[in-house]
């Protein structure tokens, strides 16, 4: 077997450095500073200059830029995209007559003083190489390579030169098109991050404070804004209202919606607080407002801080969890009606009495984003799981001490794993006497 070394070769050991360089640049000035270079190096190319064919049936050709590459390396900085015209390419000079009909060409024996543009620039040229820079809608611009010795430039290498520029090309539109969705993304981010202000903006700023209770909330959308709500009201008749509830989907569509759950339960504050009457009025908002496909679950809950009694109803939502002072868990029994903003109207489907919180006891509303956490291996954190952790409630633990374990719980199970829905979760906690 006869092995040959090839990166002994002066030509090759060249180009190997020169792609090195390439996959180095991270930005479009320094890709088209280090192919400058290159060209020098490998083609003992002089000067270059890049060419637009005209925008416009009228216009003229004109030349964005010319730069000389044999006096070292260049700043990026000298080949940002330019904002001023480029000069006129003027009809008869020797670059029009080049440029003119698209195709590639060599020239030798080049008379730079009948070019204006050639003359200021490149006056030593000898010899020209034009390279189209081809592109699905044709040709728009040409690279143009000069040479001041004509020994150091082969038409062999033309092929070659050509190739390799059109390929650079097209990774210099690649990153181009890169750049533009980064700035792109930049713009969502910033308009998200305003959605994801506004949403939190609508939230209550704090639970209320009531005499012989304490409330602790948790709210965490998966994507900048969520789909999950929850509010808080005082009626006239002296009762408290909460509410939990979830969108269908979320982000910025889901927070839209959840706007809408706002409007229409601000709307309700002057009413009873009976549950049942506010299922009936917020759904017929919603079924005015929403998008077919579109739905809220809810869970509903009133009560009276003097009587400790609660009413509630779920419009599919699940249902309260009741931890006694003993740790033993109850799922409430409540009244029940299907999602809100599928039908016009609609009443609950079933009734219930009402439960009552003793003192130690604490009651916790919730959506699925809780019940729904996956871990990395997707399995659920279920039902099991959460109960578990709220029988180990100490009945002096504070509701918001309760709430962190739930979701430190939650978080070990979830592992790092990303997030599929939102969370959010209410504990209310009637105080010891």
């Amino acid at each position: 077997m006869r092995v040959t070394r090839l990166d002994q070769d002066p030509m090759i050991s060249t180009g190997l450095e020169f792609q090195q360089r390439l996959s180095r640049a991270k930005t479009i000035p320094e890709l088209m500073a280090v192919t400058a270079q290159g060209l020098h190096e490998c083609f003992g190319v002089s000067s270059l200059g890049h060419a637009f064919a005209p925008t416009a049936p009228g216009e003229p050709m004109t030349c964005q830029r010319w730069v000389r590459v044999d006096e070292g390396p260049l700043a990026p900085e000298r080949l940002t995209p330019a904002d001023a015209p480029g000069q006129t390419i003027e009809p008869g000079s020797t670059l029009h007559t080049l440029l003119s009909d698209g195709a590639p060409k060599i020239a030798r024996d080049v008379d730079t003083e009948a070019d204006p543009i050639l003359k200021a620039a490149a006056p030593d040229t000898k010899s020209i190489v034009v390279i189209p820079m081809v592109s699905a809608a044709g040709v728009a611009d040409w690279l143009v390579l000069c040479w001041n010795d004509d020994d150091k430039y082969a038409d062999p290498n033309a092929g070659l030169v050509i190739a390799t520029m059109n390929m650079l090309g097209r990774a210099v539109d690649h990153m181009r098109t890169r750049d533009e969705i980064r700035a792109l993304n930049t713009t969502l981010d910033a308009q998200l991050s305003e959605v994801a202000r506004v949403q939190r903006s609508i939230l209550p700023e704090a639970p209320p404070e009531i005499p012989g209770y304490e409330i602790a909330v948790f709210y965490q959308p998966c994507d900048a804004a969520g789909g999950d709500y929850y509010d808080f009201r005082t009626f006239d008749s002296g009762r408290h209202g909460m509410m939990v509830a979830d969108v269908s989907g979320h982000g910025p569509g889901a927070a839209v919606v959840m706007a809408m759950m706002r409007t229409a339960m601000a709307s309700e504050r002057m009413v009873a607080g009976e549950p049942g009457t506010t299922v009936l009025h917020v759904n017929a908002v919603m079924h005015d407002g929403l998008e077919m496909g579109t739905f809220v679950t809810a869970l509903f809950v009133a009560f009276d801080p003097e009587t400790a009694r609660f009413q509630s109803v779920s419009a599919g939502h699940p249902p309260p969890r009741l931890v006694r002072r003993d740790g033993s868990i109850e799922v409430a029994v409540v009244d029940g009606c299907m999602p809100l903003g599928i039908v016009p109207e609609m009443k609950p489907d079933r009734e219930a009495p009402p439960f009552e919180l003793q003192p130690g006891d604490r009651m916790l509303m919730h959506t699925d984003g809780l019940n729904e956490a996956g871990s990395p291996s997707h399995e659920l954190f279920g039902f099991d799981r959460l109960d578990k952790v709220l029988g180990a409630t100490d009945p002096d633990e504070s509701a918001q001490a309760t709430l962190d374990r739930v979701i430190q719980a939650i978080r070990a199970h979830e592992a790092g794993a990303d997030r599929a829905d939102d969370q959010c979760a209410v504990i209310i906690r009637r105080l010891v006497d």
